[in-house]
């Protein structure tokens, strides 16, 4: 009777030990809840204990992590459409407003913050040319940005560390006029699909003459100038 009094003690204990202990890896944070309020913030890696039925631990990692995001589709100050993806690479920066913005789920995370950069990019494109969002200098453009993205994910408990764009294309079916092209684009190839080729010259300097003023329907963004006649007729010329 003694013997199993004192077994049923040494089981109790043991499982009070184990419920005070947790473990939290290099890369991860944890805090800890005494009925459901945080009452323990940052607790870094290591060994740590907690008092067992009353208290539990929830650990999160702090490591970076990607979030992808669905073409979305902007107007330039032009009025043109311009279809734009992202992904963005950020961190738990506050581990505590983290579990209380989202529960400690990465999905709703992820769900709230898509939000943020897009209306911040929005923003951004909203107030450039085509040209410039195609051609420009998109690590300025992200630069601009990453203050107030900063400022939405930081009610998140979120830092993030870098912001990569896309600019999307519809889809094209690839037929036989399909073919690869691998033009020089200011100093550095690039290997790129296009639907159709007609014909392939190859310009002097001097046949190169500015480009004159175009219709307003004709986006002449992208024309640098106009060569001198072949067979009979002009060639608009992309300096890129």
């Amino acid at each position: 009777m003694k013997f199993s009094a004192w077994m049923s003690a040494l089981v109790v204990g043991l499982m009070l030990l184990l419920g005070s202990v947790y473990v939290v890896s290099e890369g991860q944070a944890a805090i800890v809840l005494n009925l459901g309020k945080v009452v323990r913030n940052d607790i870094g890696p290591g060994l740590h204990f907690k008092l067992p039925m009353i208290e539990s631990a929830r650990v999160f990692d702090r490591r970076l992590m990607v979030l992808a995001a669905e073409p979305e589709r902007y107007l330039t100050s032009e009025k043109k459409d311009v279809s734009v993806d992202f992904f963005a690479i950020g961190r738990i920066e506050n581990v505590r407003d983290f579990y209380r913005a989202t529960g400690g789920d990465e999905s709703a995370a992820a769900d709230r913050l898509a939000p943020i950069i897009k209306d911040s990019l929005r923003n951004e494109i909203n107030s450039r040319t085509l040209q410039e969002v195609v051609s420009g200098d998109r690590t300025e453009l992200i630069a601009k940005q990453m203050a107030p993205i900063n400022s939405g994910a930081s009610t998140l408990g979120i830092k993030i560390v870098d912001l990569r764009l896309k600019l999307g294309c519809d889809s094209a079916e690839y037929n036989d006029f399909t073919v690869v092209i691998v033009p020089n684009v200011r100093g550095r190839v690039v290997g790129a699909v296009v639907g159709h080729v007609a014909d392939v010259v190859e310009l002097a300097g001097n046949t190169i003459r500015p480009a004159p003023q175009l219709n307003a329907n004709i986006d002449a963004g992208f024309i640098t100038g106009i060569c001198l006649p072949i067979d009979g007729g002009f060639s608009a010329y992309s300096g890129v």
